[in-house]
């Protein structure tokens, strides 16, 4: 891969890498404000559906570094 390709990787990860965070300071948002609620509240219909939308989150966050690593892989051959 020559220079300028390679750079634009480097780029297009260090976005990704970006949204990533905001991403996961969403996810964190939304887990402190189900953690913050009465337990009788967390068991309810919107409690449920904060938690399940955290949880979402998470595995979304974990898909974006998988993707991010595989950049960097292509990057370092």
């Amino acid at each position: 891969m020559n220079k300028e390709r390679r750079k634009k990787l480097e780029n297009i990860a260090g976005e990704l890498y970006i949204l990533k965070d905001k991403l996961e300071e969403v996810m964190n948002d939304e887990r402190d404000a189900f953690d913050c609620m009465p337990e009788s509240l967390q068991e309810s219909e919107r409690g449920q559906d904060m938690e399940q939308n955290a949880d979402d989150l998470e595995e979304q966050v974990g898909n974006l570094d998988d993707i991010i690593d595989a950049i960097n892989d292509v990057i370092d051959r």
